[in-house]
């Protein structure tokens, strides 16, 4: 692959935070460019600040104040004699006028043009330039529809279900499934609203939705000079709410005169669109023969890495040279699939609790790397992850010869993550890389949803899910009995080793944990033979553990909050031991005193109950009244938070007895929402 010197691009202004900011200020500096990084307050301390060679603040917390803000944004990049601007994805890069604010103020813009964007954006002219183009598209209305009437006449040609989509959309927000004609108002209203919100357009249309679909995408490069190439797709049926979870390259789904067939149809999608840089052209697949175009993203990728891992190709780097006006240097017979490659993402999100947004201080932070793995962060030691933007935090990507070996090093890798301070959607990842039909390949964009309950089962459930061959319960006599009170909630996931001594005991110590607050059950309390003791014994170190025939294992320590409601701290640890035969995951013993269990009991017991706002956020809308009757779980207000809303049930069924929040508060974790009382209680 040949490639020349940049001829007028020489120091790139960075319209974006985050792990992408700290992306392009690689491939800067393997271009030997300056660069030039935003930041908002909320991101004064963040990686891509002290990595840059310059940093400039346009202040503000929100997106709105920062960096969104097209005036800030573009006086930056003058103040800073910057030549060019790369959005990254999100925020402004599918902007239109951004970018043709950029293009007027002189600046180089490193993405396609105004023009494309704009009409690839609108989901509903794009669909009509692929269908002249010959490319298929996925039945459902001509244009825009504005009332439940529309819809229904739709659901009268295509049938049900369909799925009403915001036409400026994209990232799966501004969509809504409609199941039953009686889904129709309700669903067009929602998506208008989301859609007018996130994107300043409340057009929606409607497609039929097809229900067990897989998402293929397909990477395309295109340059000035008239070359488009494709560089292979990736599988990004792992999902959640629309939101990608997972993402794979090459995708098993498809044989290779199919790779060819998608990637010759994805070229064909951008020249219609007459396309220059870095795209991604997505289908929804109800068989690998029957595919439809679903939109094309005008932007880098969030799961770019995979591409990058099995083409060798730096589809940052590629993207300044495009727009730096340089032909392509290489062409569609130079590229070809090298192994395969996986990317978690690692989300400040709580799974076990309903996927609810994290923020807080990031206190002991380890990220695993080995010769065949990256990592894409912004995360640091003592970093803040806030609430004001999405909830990502972190990419994980590794490669492998075949299929299962990538796996393989996935779950590793996943093994040593320690983040402490917030809990993020690592334990779920782990749980997916172990799934018998996710290693066979056999999975679709419901999968998640197919399968939460198994999910929920593998958190709690003690026994292994998957071994080749039973471990010794002998050898793997291990318990726990404990409980945490602190002040503060931590969730820390990582692994440390276990020392097992000739008095058949072992201690444990974990790191970036104060010392003190674990306290174990005394040996006259324990009531089942061949559990060990465990002793706090120190806030740093590792754990050891050896079994009596010398083979030495591994012991993972897990702790997630037992109660979303009050402020109990109390924390449940969970110890998984990774042996040679897989793993066994032993589940704690319970003090017979912990907070959580009097709670439990007292809620019971019909007790007076405060639910507290479990995320940062904010309040959109407050669904109860005072004195209403509601039952437990019933949703009681909506909360914003990290670009999702929150549904938050109530505690316990009765009477809402007070309401201390109204839609559009700005509410902290832990701030009081409502009261609850058992109806009895109220009425006495």
């Amino acid at each position: 692959m040949i490639q020349t010197q940049l001829q007028k691009i020489r120091r790139v202004l960075i319209a974006n935070r985050g792990e992408i900011a700290v992306r392009i200020i690689q491939a800067c500096r393997s271009l030997g460019v300056e660069s030039v990084v935003l930041y908002s307050d909320a991101d004064a301390h963040t990686a891509a600040v002290e990595l840059a060679t310059f940093a400039i603040s346009i202040g503000g917390n929100t997106p709105a104040e920062s960096y969104l803000d097209v005036k800030k944004v573009l006086h930056a990049a003058k103040q800073t004699k910057a030549d060019a601007v790369h959005p990254g994805y999100g925020f402004l890069a599918e902007n239109a006028d951004f970018a043709s604010a950029c293009i007027e103020a002189g600046l180089a813009w490193i993405g396609p043009s105004a023009t494309a964007i704009q009409s690839l954006g609108d989901k509903i002219a794009a669909k009509r330039m692929m269908q002249s183009a010959g490319v298929p598209t996925v039945p459902g209305s001509d244009g825009a529809v504005k009332t439940k009437e529309d819809v229904l006449e739709v659901i009268e040609k295509i049938g049900l279900p369909v799925i009403v989509k915001a036409a400026a959309g994209g990232g799966g927000r501004g969509m809504r499934i409609v199941k039953s004609p009686d889904e129709a108002e309700a669903s067009v209203e929602a998506c208008q609203r989301e859609a007018l919100a996130y994107f300043g357009n409340p057009e929606v249309f409607v497609e039929k939705y097809i229900e067990n679909p897989r998402h293929i995408e397909v990477q395309i490069l295109a340059d000035s000079h008239g070359k488009t190439l494709h560089l292979f797709e990736r599988d990004c049926s792992i999902q959640r709410r629309h939101q990608k979870l997972i993402e794979e390259a090459p995708s098993v789904f498809l044989t290779e005169a199919l790779r060819e067939k998608y990637g010759k149809i994805a070229v064909k999608a951008a020249e219609a669109a007459n396309y220059e840089g870095a795209g991604t052209v997505e289908f929804i697949c109800n068989s690998p023969e029957e595919f439809y175009f679903m939109e094309m993203n005008t932007r880098i990728q969030v799961e770019h890495p995979v591409t990058e891992w099995i083409t060798g190709v730096d589809l940052i780097a590629e993207q300044i040279r495009v727009a730096d006006g340089q032909k392509l240097g290489f062409e569609q017979k130079d590229l070809a699939v090298r192994g395969y490659a996986f990317e978690c993402r690692i989300n400040a999100e709580d799974p076990v609790r309903g996927f609810l947004p994290q923020s807080g201080d990031i206190g002991h932070l380890y990220f695993p790397r080995d010769p065949f793995s990256r990592v894409d962060t912004f995360l640091e030691k003592r970093s803040k992850v806030t609430g004001y933007y999405d909830s990502m935090i972190a990419k994980l990507i590794c490669w492998g010869e075949t299929r299962e070996i990538a796996m393989n090093r996935m779950q590793h890798l996943l093994g040593q993550l320690q983040i402490q301070g917030i809990a993020t959607t690592a334990i779920l990842h782990e749980w997916l890389l172990q799934h018998t039909d996710f290693r066979a390949g056999k999975f679709t964009t419901r999968f998640l949803e197919d399968n939460l309950e198994s999910f929920e089962r593998w958190v709690e459930d003690p026994r292994p899910t998957q071994s080749e061959k039973d471990i010794s319960d002998e050898k793997l006599a291990l318990g726990i009995s404990t409980y945490l009170v602190a002040t503060k909630n931590y969730a820390i996931s990582g692994t440390w080793q276990v020392n097992w001594t000739e008095e058949q005991k072992y201690c444990v110590r974990l790191p970036a944990i104060t010392e003190g607050v674990w306290h174990s059950l005394g040996e006259d309390q324990q009531k089942l033979t061949g559990i060990a003791q465990v002793k706090a014994v120190s806030s740093k170190g590792q754990v050891f553990f050896k079994s009596s025939d010398g083979v030495q294992t591994q012991l993972r320590v897990r702790m997630q909050e037992l109660s979303t409601y009050k402020k109990t701290g109390a924390l449940q640890a969970i110890l998984e031991v990774c042996g040679q035969f897989g793993t066994k995951r032993i589940t704690p013993l319970f003090c017979p005193y912990s907070p959580v269990l009097e709670l439990r009991g007292s809620l019971l017991a019909g007790a007076p109950m405060d639910l507290d706002a479990p995320i940062t956020g904010k309040v959109l809308q407050v669904l109860v009244e005072k004195g209403a009757v509601v039952e437990e779980g019933q949703v009681v207000c909506i909360i914003e938070a990290m670009k999702m809303e929150n549904k938050i049930g109530a505690p316990m069924s009765g009477l809402v007895s007070e309401i201390h929040t109204a839609g559009g508060d700005q509410v902290k974790a832990g701030d009081p929402l409502m009261g609850f009382a058992a109806q009895d209680e109220v009425k006495s």
